[in-house]
């Protein structure tokens, strides 16, 4: 399975010290050289972390191309850009985006779209992890954004729901 991954899920996942995942849940993970600028410019632990991990041979990275950029919203960041064109261009089968705007953009596209709860749970599927609350716990901690005022409930308690815990 051929997964795109813009900078918000990478370095959630890099400070929640959970990009392993990734490779045990995908064989290719492609990155963005638009979303490595966008790393690179942290310059701390988890930006160096992603840097070393898009060393694997399992991940590509990949600059998007012109033409497929122009057919996606420019008014997104250049990482979110640059994971749908390169989706698209691809056909990858999954694109991890965290920003609602560009996850209703991927769609638009016709992209299969998740984030980094979405990788989380992803993984207490296949048993690479044992609780979703530590998960999510983490990943709140890493700074993961939820906004709580949504009419749905807060994603957290439902996935928690959903997983007895």
């Amino acid at each position: 399975m051929t997964v795109v991954c813009d900078t918000s899920p990478l370095l959630l996942l890099a400070r929640a010290d959970r990009l392993h995942l990734l490779r045990a849940l995908y064989s290719t993970v492609v990155v963005p050289d638009e979303v490595l600028q966008e790393i690179r410019v942290q310059q701390d632990t988890p930006a160096r972390d992603i840097q070393a991990y898009t060393e694997h041979p399992h991940v590509q990275r990949m600059e998007a191309r012109n033409e497929m950029l122009r057919e996606v919203e420019e008014t997104m960041g250049a990482g979110e850009r640059a994971a749908i064109a390169i989706a698209r261009d691809l056909g990858a089968d999954l694109v991890v985006l965290d920003d609602e705007r560009g996850r209703k953009e991927a769609r638009r596209h016709g992209l299969n779209v998740t984030g980094a709860i979405g990788v989380l749970i992803e993984a207490k599927e296949r048993a690479l992890v044992s609780s979703m609350r530590s998960e999510l716990d983490r990943l709140v901690e890493a700074g993961l954004w939820i906004d709580e005022g949504r009419p749905a409930g807060r994603p957290c308690d439902r996935v928690l729901r959903e997983y007895g815990e």
